[in-house]
């Protein structure tokens, strides 16, 4: 049975006004800048996919040259200056990722300047990650992503994929001026992120949120069953939040790690406070300053 429009408006007017009642306290959000142009399309929601992989995305409108480290899915294309944008940000030493769609979108159009990476028109199918020079980070089904070609030793591969024993990039750094460039391979259905180990998820998290003072560090079943590290320098949050249900189990000049064996999902977050509230879900939690 389907609603009349005019009753699936007044819904979702509803819904929209029990949440005015509260958006005043929700205080100031934060995410990964990433600029998305007026009435742009490309790679379109992949925004959304990366969300849900634990990497909150703040898109604006106006490329954002104030931000540390900047975003760019295919959408940037439309933007017809973006190539100049993006080796401003690098000069000056900040970092840009972009998909490996904006790259194919801007090739031949000055991206060759910053590096030299080709997008091709080959696929690979993999189900084997490499971090580094580590083995071993399986996925459950086969993925398929675009081929990219690059000259040895004129850039790097952080994160590869392997398939019958062949590397492929799919997370991608190139240092240019004061800075490095990276480029992030999207598989062709984006719902295949879900599927990437929780090991190779943390290290694009790791670059995406690194300028964030929070950040999802792996993805757990449970907040309580992982452990949480917490800098020395955020004491006041460590003593008066989550530690009064953790218990230390490690020390470093930096951090502090906790085991939160005894703690409830529910105190955990409630007991947080100020600035610092956030809702737990999952995960090894890393708040840095």
């Amino acid at each position: 049975m389907l609603w009349p429009i005019r009753d699936s408006a007044r819904a979702a007017g509803y819904a929209l006004e029990q949440v005015d009642g509260f958006l005043d306290k929700l205080g100031k959000p934060i995410g990964v800048k990433s600029y998305k142009h007026y009435h742009s399309t490309g790679e379109d929601f992949l925004h959304n996919y990366l969300g849900m992989c634990g990497i909150p995305m703040d898109l604006v409108p106006e490329f954002p040259a104030d931000a540390n480290t900047i975003f760019l899915a295919e959408s940037a294309k439309f933007d017809n200056t973006i190539v100049d944008k993006i080796k401003r940000q690098l000069a000056v030493g900040k970092t840009v990722v972009i998909t490996s769609g904006l790259l194919k979108a801007l090739q031949g159009k000055g991206i060759e300047d910053i590096v030299e990476l080709e997008y091709t028109d080959k696929k690979a199918v993999f189900n084997e990650f490499m971090l580094g020079r580590r083995l071993g980070y399986q996925t459950k089904s086969d993925i398929v992503i675009p081929q990219i070609k690059y000259l040895a030793n004129d850039s790097w591969e952080e994160i590869s994929c392997l398939a019958s024993g062949i590397g492929y990039p799919i997370l991608h750094s190139a240092d240019y001026t004061n800075s490095k460039l990276y480029v992030l391979t999207i598989p062709d259905n984006f719902g295949d992120l879900y599927n990437f180990p929780a090991e190779v998820l943390t290290r694009i998290k790791e670059l995406l949120t690194q300028d964030l003072y929070v950040a999802w560090i792996a993805k757990t079943t449970s907040f309580c069953s992982s452990t949480t590290t917490i800098p020395l320098s955020w004491s006041p949050f460590c003593r008066t939040a989550l530690t009064s249900e953790l218990s230390p189990i490690s020390e470093s000049p930096a951090s502090v790690t906790y085991s939160p064996a005894n703690c409830s999902l529910d105190k955990c977050s409630r007991n947080t406070e100020g600035g610092a509230r956030r809702q737990i879900l999952a995960g090894f939690l890393t708040i840095r300053r």
